[in-house]
């Protein structure tokens, strides 16, 4: 009987064995193996630290599974310059030398990521020049900034710092580009004008005075500019002090022919039509003027269109002239060029291109000069319509 039991229990071991072999062996078949770390990343707030500073490095491991895990607190950093910047455990920098550049490396087992430090001088003072200065109402005063930097070095830091009034009534400045720091005074009193970038400051006081302009003086004065260009003009205020300062981007700056020539808030006049203008400038309720000519020196040619036309006798064509320039450009200069006919008896034409044939054939030119008259329709009574010598042109003579 015991026989019996121990082959009956032998033979349910052995087909317990092949079923599990059967059935891939257990559980111990489906545990996947642990994720090998693949690489490190190391980074900073910024590659450019200043002397003194400490900037917090951060490392991430990627794994063979493609996730990734913050290692920070786990890496072992190290320095390949400990006389430039140093690190300490769990990520700390703390930078030394001027000019000087140094890698931060983290590292597992064999496997690391490095980040690649420059050492640049830090601010550490500014000074806003000019100094204490006094300017009338309504004019303005443009400060500089200048960075003084831990090795001794200076730069112009106007337009990176920022700039602040301490009496915007008094006077106000310019924050950005491109005129940072430009003040413009509005009413007599003193007002500190600021500088601030991260901890580093500086100042000036700026004083607003009680005179009154007087004159004001154009220059250059009677300007002849050639068709197309420009010309910058500026603009000087003397003061019941006997003080002078330029107004240039504060006058009211005006063109008595803005077909003739125009011009900017800032005075930059730009010639757009041959004749004569007058450019003024107006500040605290003085003004002064100089003459603009604007003449066609720059004309290479004139065309006259149509070309070769023909109409009947009694009734008239508008010819059209087109002047090209040295530039390349063209423009429509019908009415500002000075018309003639070849021969008289066979037609006229007026100041605005208009031909009117007489009896036979005749050759129309155009050039830009001065204008002998201003035909604008019929002769009065007693008065006809002919050639005046002394003119060169027609005329409605007697």
């Amino acid at each position: 009987m015991g026989d019996e039991v121990r082959t009956v229990f032998f033979a349910g071991a052995l087909l317990g064995l092949m079923v599990l072999i059967a059935c891939g062996g257990g559980s111990q078949g489906s545990v996947p193996p642990n994720p090998v770390l693949k690489s490190i990343q190391v980074t900073g707030a910024t590659a450019n630290l200043t002397t003194g500073q400490i900037e917090q490095m951060k490392a991430i491991g990627t794994y063979s599974n493609n996730t990734s895990q913050d290692l920070t607190a786990t890496a072992k950093w190290s320095s390949s310059d400990a006389t430039v910047c140093s690190v300490a455990a769990g990520g700390l920098v703390t930078t030394f030398i001027n000019g000087g550049a140094c890698s931060i490396s983290a590292s597992i087992g064999g496997i690391s990521g490095s980040f690649s430090i420059a050492v640049v001088p830090g601010l550490v003072a500014i000074a806003i020049t000019p100094g204490n200065p006094s300017i009338a109402p309504g004019t303005t005063q443009q400060f500089i900034a200048i960075g003084t930097y831990s090795d001794n070095s200076t730069q112009n830091v106007t337009s990176t710092v920022s700039w602040s009034s301490s009496d915007t009534t008094v006077a106000t400045v310019s924050t950005t580009a491109p005129t940072s720091g430009l003040a413009k005074a509005v009413a007599s009193g003193n007002a500190t004008i600021a500088v601030t970038s991260g901890g580093v400051s500086g100042s000036t006081t700026l004083m607003v005075t009680s005179v009154s302009a007087v004159s004001v003086v154009v220059s250059p004065t009677n300007v002849s500019l050639p068709l197309g260009l420009t010309q910058q003009f500026t603009a000087k205020a003397t003061f019941s002090d006997g003080t002078t300062q330029d107004v240039t981007g504060t006058a009211t700056w005006n063109s008595s022919s803005t077909s003739i020539a125009s011009i900017t808030t800032s005075g930059l006049a730009t010639a757009r039509n041959v004749g004569n203008t007058n450019i003024s400038a107006s500040f605290g309720g003085v003004s002064n003027s100089t003459p603009l000519a604007v003449n066609a020196a720059n004309l290479n040619s004139i065309s006259i269109q149509p070309a070769n036309g023909s109409i009947a006798q009694g009734t008239r064509i508008q010819m059209t002239a087109i002047g090209t320039f040295n530039d390349g450009g063209t423009r429509d200069i019908t009415h500002s060029a000075s018309w003639s006919v070849s021969d008289p008896s066979a037609g006229v034409s007026d100041h605005h291109g208009i031909a009117r044939p007489r009896n036979r054939f005749g050759t129309f030119h155009s050039d830009l000069g001065e204008n002998c008259y201003d035909f604008s329709g019929p002769c009065g009574h007693g008065y006809t319509y002919r050639w005046a010598c002394s003119f060169h042109c027609y005329r409605c003579l007697r």
